[in-house]
């Protein structure tokens, strides 16, 4: 076998193996994620694989955070949650995120896939797959996110 085959066979190997490590990780977060999955940003592997990136740039509220992912529920669905823990000014924090939502081209919408009201980037007339709404608690706020993965 000269040298230029046993070179295409290694990076066909190669390829193949890649391929199957691919294919292995996205079965690997399809499974983690069927029931939920919680974690926080030093969870470095489901923080950069799971959390959308919306997520990624919202105003820090609380240094505790922490995450949910849920795939997709059946009915086309996925739900992704940010939380903040041990809020000390619930009304500002929240002010705080509606302006974020504000300066970032959203608007307040009623009649929503699980909310009365939500908040959606898509233009007016236009279904929104993805939909976000402000949770207030006790001493936490959330964001949580249904994205629809069929059509509306």
């Amino acid at each position: 076998m000269s040298r230029f085959h046993k070179s295409v066979v290694v990076l066909l190997s190669l390829c193949t193996i890649s391929l199957i490590m691919v294919v292995g990780l996205g079965f690997f977060m399809l499974v983690s994620t069927v029931d939920g999955k919680e974690y926080k940003r030093s969870d470095f592997f489901h923080y950069f694989m799971l959390t959308p990136e919306r997520f990624m740039t919202f105003p820090p509220v609380s240094d505790d955070i922490v995450y949910y992912s849920k795939a997709d529920d059946n009915y086309g669905y996925t739900t992704d949650i940010i939380r903040w823990n041990k809020v000390k000014d619930i009304p500002a924090a929240e002010k705080e995120l509606i302006n974020y939502f504000r300066n970032n081209g959203f608007t307040e919408r009623t009649n929503g896939v699980v909310w009365s009201t939500y908040w959606s980037n898509a233009k007016p007339g236009v279904c929104p797959s993805e939909q976000y709404t402000v949770v207030l608690e006790y001493h936490a706020i959330s964001v949580e996110l249904i994205t629809g993965s069929d059509e509306c």
